[in-house]
């Protein structure tokens, strides 16, 4: 079976990348306020282990680098955005860039010999899929080396059920997307060569179900029958309000760190 790249799932969204990625979802993808517990947990970080590459994996215009480069008032480390998308690359400015899938990693092509490296990553994990974030994990813990640090903040939802429903609703929308509990993925860094050393919330994005329909070029059915959906795996009990061609609420992430080990 040919495997599931995350470049399988962007392919359906490049309409929205480039210059319009900064207004998307509420502009949450280019929001300071947002990325601040990542930045922060990254920084934290950072100070501990000092390494001389930030790679940020998926790391799309390059918002979330710069907010971390912030921090250093011109004495970052060196700063490098991988992703699969040349439009949002494009909007890169004052970093290194590489156009490579996660997949794809090599260490040679992001460090130098002795040099240390740390991961970050936001809202990537769940585009590889079910069977293939065994496989995102893997691939990154490749190219570390052992007590490098990877930070990465994956979407996530607290129960088995909203799991179940969420993956269920991204399919209908065409896109192979995949989502795992708290609990899951920390099995999931677990068995692929890292141990979690904190886990903590993020804020969460407001999944609207309009911007949803112009990500993904939804229908008034599409939207009714995800609607449906909804309210039968009680999500309307759970801070979304679901009416009957629309909804609204949380699309929550959390924060892992983990250690290569």
């Amino acid at each position: 079976m040919d495997r599931i790249d995350s470049s399988d799932n962007v392919s359906n969204e490049l309409h929205y990348h480039g210059g319009k990625w900064a207004t998307a979802h509420g502009a949450y993808f280019s929001d300071p306020v947002n990325a601040k517990p990542l930045v922060d947990e990254t920084f934290q970080a950072v100070e501990s282990y000092r390494p001389n590459v930030i790679a940020d994996i998926g790391g799309g215009t390059g918002f979330l680098l710069d907010q971390i480069r912030a921090r250093f008032n011109g004495n970052s480390p060196r700063l490098l955005n991988v992703d699969v998308s040349r439009d949002q690359l494009d909007q890169c400015m004052g970093m290194d860039v590489m156009l490579c899938s996660a997949l794809d990693l090599r260490r040679e092509s992001l460090v130098k010999e002795k040099e240390r490296l740390m991961l970050v990553s936001r809202s990537v994990m769940h585009y590889f899929g079910k069977d293939q974030q065994d496989r995102f994990l893997s691939s990154l813990r490749s190219v570390m080396e052992e007590g490098e640090m990877l930070v990465q903040q994956p979407a996530s939802f607290a129960t088995e059920e909203e799991c179940e429903c969420m993956n269920i609703l991204y399919p209908m929308m065409g896109v192979d997307k995949f989502y795992l509990t708290p609990e899951g993925l920390r099995e999931a860094h677990e068995r692929n060569g890292f141990e979690v050393t904190s886990m903590r919330t993020a804020p969460p994005l407001d999944l609207r179900s309009e911007d949803l329909a112009e990500r993904y070029d939804l229908c008034d059915d599409d939207l009714r029958k995800m609607s449906g959906i909804m309210r039968r795996y009680r999500l309307h009990e759970r801070g979304y309000e679901v009416n009957d061609r629309s909804f609204r609420g949380p699309f929550t992430y959390v924060i892992v760190s983990a250690r290569a080990v």
